[in-house]
């Protein structure tokens, strides 16, 4: 569930890792987080897709918010037009 985030993670962090264990001669600087990289993308290699099974349903989601977010949008964009044809009409 967590892969990607600690792929993104690992892959931003190994030039620095490298770094570190290059300058302190220290081969185990990190290991573990390096650990878990490398069990997360055996799980992505594994799982190319989707993570969550088919046979399994999906919970409810309450679009409420996104279709308060879309009205608000439209009006606000509908009185920047109306505000620009008065202006227009005005001048």
């Amino acid at each position: 569930m967590w892969h990607g985030v600690i792929l993104l993670d690992w892959h931003a962090l190994a030039g620095c890792v490298a770094l570190l264990r290059e300058a302190f001669a220290a081969p185990a600087i990190w290991e573990n987080f390096e650990y878990v990289a490398a069990l997360s993308q055996r799980y992505k290699d594994q799982h190319p897709s989707d993570v969550f099974p088919r046979h399994v349903p999906r919970m409810p989601v309450d679009t409420s918010l996104l279709r308060d977010f879309v009205e608000t949008k439209n009006h606000a964009t509908g009185e920047r037009r109306r505000s620009q044809r008065l202006r227009r009409h005005i001048a």
